[in-house]
């Protein structure tokens, strides 16, 4: 079956959300720079309106098709996947990141007071739309101290950029930094992760078992 909202869809683009084969969500995942960069997208000045109209028309559409059974199904070729589905999400990462790359030819001009409201607001959605993922269960503390550290470190290297802007090689070192940290953490969560649920899981079934064995003994 497919069934997903909203929310779904925007606490995926976030750090630490596993996606299983048979998920009920996109894996749009592209990291936390262009979390950044896409906002600060449609505040730009220097940006022509007309194309952030266009743009937002597409990026609109793109989520649309991952919440309205119709269009899923016609982004499918009127076909419903099995077993893996957004196929298409790739689509929208690709849209995220060429806005985000449009962006970053505009790094002197971003306000600091922009790029605070932006890390605020992103941080206050990935924890809400946590806690409503979570429906009642646990949340991930680990998820979230992620999640505050990575626009830090990306505020980190913007603030190196306005201080020494020539200095091209140690501005793409420091991203590249960043980037692998991200990758890295993102993936040791999503094997660390499962293997830890199936444990608990497993451990569970088994005190059942135990349970019932020593109930039949008696």
């Amino acid at each position: 079956g497919w069934k997903t909202q909203i929310f779904d869809v925007y606490h995926s683009m976030f750090l630490f959300k596993r996606m299983p084969i048979d998920n009920y969500y996109p894996a749009i995942y592209c990291g936390w720079l262009t979390l950044l960069f896409v906002p600060l997208y449609f505040f730009n000045i220097e940006i022509k309106l007309k194309e952030k109209i266009c743009s937002g028309i597409f990026l609109l559409f793109m989520i649309a098709t991952m919440l309205i059974s119709p269009l899923y199904i016609f982004m499918h070729a009127f076909d419903a996947p099995d077993g893996y589905n957004f196929r298409h999400a790739f689509l929208l990462v690709f849209l995220l990141c060429a806005l985000a790359g449009r962006q970053a030819a505009y790094l002197d001009n971003i306000k600091k007071i922009y790029l605070f409201v932006v890390i605020g607001i992103q941080f206050l959605g990935c924890f809400v739309t946590q806690w409503i993922v979570a429906d009642g269960g646990e949340i991930s503390t680990l998820a979230l101290i992620a999640n505050m550290v990575a626009p830090l470190l990306w505020l980190g290297v913007w603030s190196y950029i306005q201080k020494k802007p020539d200095d091209k090689k140690t501005i793409a070192l420091l991203a590249t930094v960043v980037v692998l940290v991200e990758l890295c953490f993102n993936g040791w969560f999503c094997v660390y992760e499962p293997t830890t649920k199936l444990q608990k899981e497993y451990e569970c079934y088994k005190e059942g078992i135990v349970s019932a064995i020593e109930e039949l003994h008696q």
